[in-house]
This record gives structure tokens, C-alpha cells and sequence, in this order.
């Protein structure tokens, strides 16, 4: 069985993650109109997306030759990734946990930590498009 590379999976946790962080801020907005489950369903599958895009990731990564010199790169990317996929586990734990009952302060925290989530993928994406277009790696 053939693992499906990394560069098909990656789009679609990167765009349902996304698009989970502003359905979520549509919901605080306009109660009632089915964004909150559109919002925790864009988020697990984004989730789950994500997982699989870290792992299909770091198994593309170990025909990288060490001495590479996008090696530097692979692993800024690896962290970032990583990091994303935290950072948004962390979002889901706390949602799951607090069902959209948050006081004040803990609003800003996560909305914060949504921006935070939403940084880390444009950067991991841009670092990712680094080794594409800069270094061809993943390119026959």
C-alpha cells in the first residue's frame, strides 16, 4: 500500500482549519444560524486532515538527504506543522470541554489563540512552498 504523499493531503486541513477559525467567529456573531456546527465539524475533520498531513509529512521527510541544505527548512516546516497541529488540538480540547460558554477574558484567549493557529499555517504553508519552489524537493 502506497502512502498518499504529503503535498495532496496538506490543502485541506490548511483551508478547513481556516475556514473553522471564521465560521467559529460567525457563530459568536450570528447565533442560531447552524454556524457552530459548521464550525466544529470543519474543525475535526481539519483536525483529522492535519494529523495524517504531519504524518504523511515526516515520512516524506526521511528521504531528504541530511546534508541537504534544505534541511534547515524541512525542519522549521516540521515544527511549524507540528505547532499548527497543537496549537488547533488545543482549540478543540478547550471547545469541547466549554461548549461555547466562556467568560470575557477567556474569549480573547481563544480568539487569540485561533489568530495564533491561523499565523502558524500561512507560515508553515509558506515555508512548505519554500521547499517546492526554492529547493524542489517532492518535484521530479
Amino acid at each position: 500500500m502506497k502512502i498518499l504523499p504529503h503535498p495532496i493531503i496538506v490543502h485541506f486541513p490548511m483551508a478547513l482549519l481556516t475556514v473553522s477559525v471564521f465560521f467559529y467567529w460567525a457563530a459568536l456573531r450570528w447565533k442560531g444560524r447552524g454556524f457552530e456546527s459548521a464550525y466544529w465539524y470543519t474543525h475535526l475533520v481539519g483536525l483529522a486532515g492535519a494529523a495524517l498531513a504531519v504524518v504523511t509529512g515526516l515520512l516524506g521527510a526521511q528521504a531528504i538527504p541530511a546534508d541537504s541544505p534544505a534541511m534547515d527548512t524541512v525542519n522549521l516546516h516540521k515544527f511549524l506543522g507540528l505547532g499548527t497541529l497543537a496549537v488547533f488540538t488545543v482549540l478543540a480540547i478547550c471547545h469541547w470541554r466549554n461548549r461555547w460558554e466562556y467568560s470575557p477574558r477567556r474569549r480573547v484567549l481563544h480568539t487569540a489563540v485561533q489568530v495564533l493557529g491561523l499565523v502558524l499555517i500561512v507560515a508553515t504553508g509558506l515555508f512548505g512552498g519554500e521547499l517546492v519552489y526554492s529547493f524542489g524537493i517532492g518535484v521530479k
